[in-house]
């Protein structure tokens, strides 16, 4: 029994031994990794996007770099929180894009405040102080910090620079980066994609205005504004990865123009117009048509002067209708009603009297014509980052109606063959109904269930690509490249600064669903703008990294309250229950693991 014993024991020694031995190996592997990989950098990304792993096209961009590129972030020490993982983050990013770049792509990251020769710097690109709150646990107090970066591309005729002043927590770093790193690095051509004016649109109003006001002596006010407007669109809103030009289709649209936009039309093009933006098409070059079937009017009925003009929709002619449905689609005269799903807000004018003293007020209130389109295809490269789009109305007491489109016969056809391909990118909610030439539908009318309704849902926006013929004898292409959508009052209100629900004193006290509005709407409709100009010019790079990490939106009046209580107990007893049970798991194969080992022993004893 004794040898037996001692049999044991020396076993368990030699494991012990060799579990040393085994622990003493791992520890010396571990440090000759750390030694091998001082130059080298790798990590894993289990995120569904991969949004910790560069995308292809800034990885391509980096490693195709013909002269150096070296990043100086400018930032202080031990920020206060959010500002505390800038950092972290930008660090990691940077160190990806270095491992790519193949030597060409070096970064730096110093705290000005620690040196008057490094403030200086950071001053010479541009990069100032800001001001943050700082709490501590006796007082809150403010302080000034350093958190930009400038890229320099080292061209052999000269450095090249771009500047972010001010990095933010939840910016999309590697966006801002890439595209940056391209402007001064590329050599290619920067597209130009034309705006259609001169057709009753959102910029032709704008451009009226200002001529009206007139300018200097000598001066175009039209043509200021013009200038003007394009400067905007270019930096502001295309990141100037696009220049802007003007186009009017009265004439045929020149070769520098690599994609064009037409945002709500409201005049008749004519026979020249509908045939030059044809010409475009069959070049193989992309358009965007935003257009209602529908228009405001302002009709002159001897009002008596002083009362106020109203308005009426009416059917929008503009000649384009013909030439869509030739390339597939067909913009249909309804009008879509979702009483279920979350609406855009209106203003109800209500005119009270106190005496005889009239009080007029505006009104928020839901409507059913204008449901929010949370119904987005994410295999379509137009929508990464928009989570809903609300055709927003530019007047809100009187908004247009929100159509449908539909397929022809022959482009199904055509998709079946495998010749065109037509994508539904945003449609509206299954909850959606739709009623035929319903052009002057009440909000009243909108709310009662009718027998003649259609159940959806419908598609609002979609993409054509593939061979498409002209219907106005300009040939064909095999290339084509469309978006169209029923409607343009979204793009529009990208640009109208005027909504009587930005008016905080309008937003105070007002349900969540009618406060949510004015900025989320706007935010979704500048991103959609941005990736379907790339789109059209078939520059689609950007779009992915710039969907990367996009929040997603999710509507809380869509769950009810039985769900919305089940998700939040979930969350707070749930997850720690899962968490307790894990370790109870664990401590009972451990103790079992003992009481099996004591046995062993008892029994060799």
């Amino acid at each position: 029994m004794t040898t037996e014993l001692q049999t044991q024991r020396n076993r368990v020694a030699k494991t012990g031994l060799g579990n040393g031995l085994f622990l003493l190996i791992l520890a010396g592997v571990a440090v000759m990794l750390n030694l091998v990989s001082t130059d080298l950098y790798g990590r894993l990304d289990l995120t569904g996007d991969h949004r910790f792993t560069l995308a292809p096209a800034s990885k391509k961009l980096v490693s195709d770099l013909k002269s150096p590129v070296e990043v100086k972030v400018f930032l202080s020490s031990e920020l206060p929180p959010p500002y505390d993982s800038i950092q972290r983050e930008l660090s990691d990013l940077l160190s990806e894009f270095a491992a790519n770049g193949d030597g060409n792509f070096r970064f730096t990251i110093v705290d000005p405040g620690a040196s008057e020769e490094d403030k200086a710097k950071a001053a010479n690109y541009g990069i100032r102080p800001v001001t943050v709150g700082e709490q501590s646990s006796e007082a809150l107090s403010v302080r000034e910090v350093f958190m930009g970066l400038a890229i320099v591309y080292q061209k052999p005729s000269g450095d090249v620079q771009e500047v972010i002043p001010q990095v933010f927590p939840g910016m999309n770093y590697e966006y801002e980066l890439t595209r940056r790193i391209r402007k001064i690095s590329s050599e290619a051509k920067v597209p130009t994609v034309g705006f259609v004016i001169g057709d009753g649109s959102f910029f032709d109003t704008i451009i009226s205005e200002a001529a009206k006001q007139g300018g200097a002596e000598g001066q175009d006010p039209a043509a200021a504004v013009k200038t003007q407007l394009a400067g905007q669109l270019k930096s502001q809103l295309f990141d100037d990865l696009f220049s802007v030009e003007w186009v009017t289709l009265d004439q045929p649209v020149a070769d520098t123009i690599d994609g064009l936009v037409l945002l709500g039309p409201t005049k008749d093009l004519g026979a020249a117009g509908a045939k030059n933006l044809d010409a475009f098409v069959m070049k193989g070059k992309g358009v965007a048509i935003f257009q209602s079937p529908y228009r405001t009017n302002t009709p002159d009925i001897g009002v008596i002067p002083g009362m106020p003009k109203f308005t009426v929709p009416e059917e929008n002619k503009t000649g384009l209708e013909g030439i869509i449905e030739s390339y597939g689609v067909t913009l249909n005269k309804d009008t879509l009603i979702d009483r279920k799903s979350p609406q855009v807000s209106v203003v109800e004018k209500v005119v009270a009297y106190m005496g005889n003293e009239p009080l007029k007020a505006s009104v928020p209130t839901l409507d059913p014509r204008l449901p929010l389109m949370t119904n987005i295809n994410r295999k379509s490269l137009l929508v990464p980052n928009v989570n809903l789009l609300a055709f927003m109305p530019a007047d809100r007491a009187t908004p247009l109606p929100i159509s449908s489109l539909s397929r022809t016969a022959a482009a199904s056809a055509a998709q079946t063959a495998g010749t065109l391909n037509i994508t539904e990118v945003i449609s509206s909610a299954e909850t959606t109904v739709r009623r035929n030439n319903a052009m002057g539908l009440s909000v009243e009318d909108a709310t009662e269930e009718k027998p003649d309704e259609v159940a959806g849902p419908f598609p609002v926006i979609v993409t054509i690509e593939g061979k498409l013929a002209s219907s106005v004898g300009n040939g064909s292409t095999d290339k084509a490249r469309l978006v169209i959508a029923s409607n343009g009052d979204f793009i529009s209100n990208v640009f109208n600064r005027n909504d009587p629900l930005a008016d905080p004193r309008t937003l105070r006290g007002m349900p969540p669903a009618l406060g949510q509005s004015v900025q989320e709407y706007r935010e979704s409709a500048v991103n959609f703008l941005k990736n379907a100009t790339e789109w059209l010019v078939s520059d689609a790079d950007l779009i992915a990294i710039r969907g990367r990490g996009a929040v997603a939106y999710i509507d809380g009046s869509r769950l009810d309250s039985s769900k919305k209580f089940t998700m939040q107990a979930f969350n707070i007893v749930g997850i720690p229950i899962l968490f307790s049970l894990a370790g109870l798991v664990a401590w009972q194969l451990r103790k079992g693991r003992r009481a099996a080992l004591a046995a062993r022993f008892k029994k060799a004893a």
